[in-house]
């Protein structure tokens, strides 16, 4: 079925998140934080990393991509960079963005985007 397909890892379904985490992060960090970090369930390491600016007081915001959903992930991963999550969001699965929806509400996928997700896990 199409959602096993796009939960499992061996698919590698890119998951993009933003990230507001406490502490400076300074763009050359970056590297550092590309090369990935060993969880207590094993190696993480992100797909992507990009710095998204200053947050409010003394945060730093940052989209991460992963390929895996494992549970709290991204806040494991930035904890074991030195730097607690204040804020997360995902704001893309494979091809499908968030949009404008806020905390709570939803929508009906388009016949266009189901059909993008299948070609994602072919």
């Amino acid at each position: 079925p199409l959602t096993h397909r796009l939960l499992h890892p061996r698919y590698g379904v890119p998951r993009v998140y933003e990230a507001e985490v406490a502490g400076g992060v300074r763009s050359n960090d970056l590297a550092r934080w590309r090369r990935g970090v060993m969880l207590d369930d094993g190696p993480a390491r992100p797909l992507a990393v990009a710095w998204f600016g200053r947050g409010q007081g003394a945060t730093t915001r940052l989209r991460l991509t992963f390929a895996e959903g494992r549970k709290h992930e991204v806040k494991r991963y930035c904890a074991a960079m030195g730097h607690r999550v204040v804020h997360l969001r995902r704001t893309a699965f494979g091809p499908v963005a968030l949009g404008h929806l806020r905390p709570g509400q939803w929508r009906a996928l388009t016949p266009g985007e189901v059909a993008k997700l299948r070609e994602t896990v072919v």
